[in-house]
């Protein structure tokens, strides 16, 4: 549709700047009418095609869907596996940071820094 409108803009213009006459803008407006319906009939509708042409394009259509129907719920299906695994693979390290932080404030000191005083004795 962008492409009709835009070749209409584009005559119109021209037609306004007196670049071409009013037999000719009616003439190319209704050409490229025709060849806009033409280009974006379904294939079964075009005419002028042969039988092979739309069993053609019958196959075409239908491999596309068929493959669609195939590969789109696997990808699915993937993507919620995958955001699956991701939440709890979260919540392990959740737990673990939790078990971690829990540990270090139960012994009621802080052991990464804490040195006894034996260690420096030379006794």
């Amino acid at each position: 549709m962008g492409d009709l409108y835009q070749n209409l803009a584009e005559l119109k213009r021209c037609f306004d700047e007196r670049l071409i006459s009013d037999s000719e803008y009616q003439s190319l407006r209704t050409l490229a009418m025709n060849s806009w319906t033409s280009v974006n009939l379904p294939p079964q509708r075009q005419p002028g095609r042969s039988f092979w042409e739309n069993l053609y394009d019958i196959a075409v259509y239908l491999k596309d869907k068929f493959m669609e129907n195939i590969i789109e719920p696997i990808i699915e299906r993937y993507k919620r596996l995958q955001q699956t695994f991701l939440c709890i693979n979260d919540k392990k390290d959740d737990e673990s940071d939790e078990s971690i932080s829990s540990e270090s404030t139960s012994s009621g000191y802080d052991t990464s820094t804490s040195i006894s005083s034996s260690t420096f004795s030379n006794d």
